[in-house]
């Protein structure tokens, strides 16, 4: 199965291999786009792309996870107002609550 060369992959594979200026000119214009190592070049490319793209996603559920007030933060806050049994307090954890219920927003 080929793949779609993109002319930052050429220019990679220029670097990596000192070809004379005709044969350059050639890859700069996809006329070895079917090359094996073009054709490497690319796949290395699109995997590399995929691979962010999966950890960027695994980040984002991870900072999500993080950003959820877990049952004992909750609990920990409540029993801070009750102690305190200050309104100020009390204000301050109910704006914590409404945030973490509007995303944080």
């Amino acid at each position: 199965m080929q793949v779609d060369v993109t002319q930052a992959d050429r220019e990679a594979y220029l670097a990596m291999n000192m070809l004379p200026e005709f044969d350059a000119a050639d890859v700069r214009a996809g006329l070895w786009d079917k090359v094996t190592g073009l054709q490497a070049f690319a796949r290395h490319r699109i995997q590399a792309v995929r691979d962010q793209a999966d950890e960027i996603a695994r980040l984002r559920e991870e900072v999500k996870r993080l950003r959820e007030p877990t049952p004992a933060m909750i609990a920990a806050g409540q029993a801070a107002c009750e102690w305190l049994k200050d309104e100020e307090a009390a204000t301050v954890y109910r704006a914590m609550i409404a945030a973490a219920d509007d995303g944080g927003r």
